[in-house]
């Protein structure tokens, strides 16, 4: 599950930085013309091609994790329990995960940048410069899971003292 939410968090920042869109978001709803920029903007990003290398970076965390549930695996088992989180990353990622992630985006989108911001950001990423960085993203994306694959361990066990230490100085129990 936490590797679900890690993939989410960082499809959100990868396409255009829209972690805090809910809270910068205008009230009003997005124009027509703001939304249409929006699909042509998420289309040009190619999102679901850019991040399935990055998602299959974490299968391998992802097996680890699984494999604790079953430490006396033998090589045959580890191989089918490869198999089967494959299987399962690959059918999230193949039922429109992305898909679902960019219409639920798009709104906030529309709304956090204006119609004048969008254009510029189609007119980049449909030009041969901005879908040559297009191309290179599923490298990057692939760096981008391994380093946060990495690190996420130490991010949790820093979070977690941190709120412990925070939490017990409020004193709540006395």
């Amino acid at each position: 599950m936490r590797i679900v939410s890690l993939v989410v968090l960082c499809v959100g920042l990868t396409v255009g930085g829209l972690a805090e869109a809910k809270v910068q978001a205008s009230a009003a709803a997005p124009s027509a013309e703001a939304m249409a920029l929006t699909r042509r903007y998420i289309a040009a990003m190619r999102m679901e091609q850019s991040m399935k290398p990055m998602m299959l970076s974490m299968v391998d965390a992802m097996i680890e994790q699984q494999a604790q549930r079953y430490p006396n695996l033998n090589d045959d088992q580890r191989k089918r329990l490869a198999g089967a989180v494959m299987a399962a990353v690959e059918d999230v990622y193949n039922n429109g995960l992305m898909a679902r992630i960019a219409d639920k985006m798009a709104p906030g989108m529309a709304t956090v940048y204006s119609v004048d911001e969008l254009k510029a950001l189609v007119a980049f990423y449909e030009s041969p410069i901005g879908q040559g960085i297009i191309e290179k993203m599923p490298a990057l994306g692939q760096i981008s899971g391994r380093a946060i694959m990495e690190l996420l361990p130490e991010m949790q066990n820093d979070l977690q003292s941190r709120i412990v230490k925070n939490v017990e100085a409020l004193n709540l129990g006395k």
